[in-house]
């Protein structure tokens, strides 16, 4: 379907004067009001949103969306349209919206969307979901600024009603504390809503290396210097940092070689079996390698790869997407060894400042990380199926709390969504 022919068209004048009534009602209800983004109480300016359908719109916009992320606050490698555009190939068109809205004229927020199915409680959804797959560590939408963070989900799920587009569940997976749809959920009225934290990210500050080490336990440290000692006794140990196109052409196919070492490559889960997902990590050096946000990192010994590091850079943020080791080299802990390396290199660094490991793996816990929760954010439709299932799952909960507080369990995504 051609993106430039599908548009639909929503005006905002009637639906924000009753936000803006229900926020009212929100922000008496709530002890944190300090959470809560304020709109402008006098006349607002015009607002007009578009949904936009299929592929080509997103990449239309790609240009103006540039200028957009110029003014923002902060800005994320899943904000930038680098990213969108490694993940489009693997969508199917008509499956993929886009929502825009424009402030007086002016570009100010961009919401990609995907269409698909999601099973919650056991009941088959439509659902509408941020754009993503499953690659995707982080979801959001993108604004000018924060300030204009508020109510855009509101304002969008009343768009797509209007414009008759069916859903039953609005999801938005792997949201981070600091991200936009966290602001506008903490700052609307909840409605027919649940939030499941799924996740935890494991993350560094950059400082002294002598300084993170000593927050290591006495066992941890020693496993490190062991293994460092080993490393050193072998002939032509190197690290090696790679951020120049040519760098990462190089580098790519021995990265994939490393990753797929051992239980990966049994299980047939490494990217060097699965097409789809090296075709995804070339896009990601192909689109974010000329602007030097792309990085391979390589600990070598000989002709040996050890360890590998698949890296994103955006502002002063390195986020390590995937990594691996060669396991018949378990006994260097390689991984450890590389992770170190990193850490060291960017020490003190005035370029980065973070050093996210996306994941919140167990053996993370030894380096003893800041810890950030990754939660999803499910918002339903008002229509018989999406009550169904809503009812379903609060009357679970209702049912385990009595029977003595059994542990949540989040939605299986991997299971319950599809394209």
């Amino acid at each position: 379907m051609n993106g430039l022919g599908s548009t639909l068209q929503y005006d905002f004048a009637d639906q924000e004067a009753t936000f803006l009534q229900e926020l009212e009602v929100h922000r008496a209800r709530t002890a944190n009001a300090e959470l809560l983004l304020e709109l402008p109480r006098t006349k607002s300016p015009k607002r007009s949103g578009r949904i936009l359908i299929g592929k080509r719109a997103i990449e239309d916009l790609f240009p103006s969306w540039h200028e957009l992320l110029r003014t923002a606050s902060s800005a994320e490698f899943y904000h930038q349209p680098e990213w969108f555009s490694a993940l489009l190939p693997m969508l199917n068109d008509e499956d993929v919206l886009v929502y825009v809205e424009k402030l007086e004229e002016e570009l100010s927020i961009i919401v990609p969307l995907v269409r698909g199915n999601f099973t919650f409680a056991g009941i088959p959804l439509k659902s509408i979901s941020l754009l993503h797959n499953g690659y995707s560590p982080y979801t959001d939408y993108i604004a000018g600024n924060d300030e204009e963070a508020c109510g855009v989900m509101n304002r969008m799920t009343g768009a797509l009603k209007d414009a008759r587009i069916g859903w039953d569940l609005f999801y938005c997976p792997n949201i981070s504390p600091h991200s936009h749809v966290e602001r506008d959920m903490q700052g609307t009225p909840q409605g027919l809503r649940v939030v499941q934290q799924k996740r935890v990210c494991d993350y560094f500050r950059t400082e002294p290396y002598e300084v993170t080490l000593k927050r290591f336990s006495t066992n941890f440290r020693g496993n490190l210097r062991k293994a460092r000692n080993k490393l050193e006794e072998l002939p032509n140990v190197r690290h090696e940092w790679h951020r120049d196109p040519e760098g990462l052409r190089q580098a790519f196919p021995e990265f994939l070689q490393v990753e797929a070492s051992g239980w990966k490559w049994l299980e047939g889960s490494s990217i060097l079996q699965i097409p789809e997902a090296r075709k995804f990590y070339e896009n990601l050096i192909e689109n974010f390698g000329p602007h030097g946000q792309c990085g391979i990192h390589l600990l070598k010994q000989e002709n040996n790869i050890l360890a590998g590091q698949f890296a994103l850079y955006q502002g002063s943020v390195c986020s390590l997407l995937k990594i691996g080791y060669d396991e018949a080299f378990s006994k260097l802990a390689p991984g450890n060894m590389l992770l170190e390396g990193l850490l060291k290199r960017h020490q003190g660094d005035d370029e980065i400042q973070e050093i996210n490991l996306i994941s919140g793996m167990e053996w993370h816990k030894n380096w003893k990380p800041l810890v950030m929760p990754i939660s999803n954010y499910f918002q339903f439709n008002f229509n018989s199926r999406s009550l169904l299932a809503y009812s379903l799952y609060q009357g679970k909960k209702w049912t385990e709390s009595l029977a003595g507080g059994a542990k949540e369990e989040p939605v299986d995504e991997e299971s319950a969504y599809s394209r």
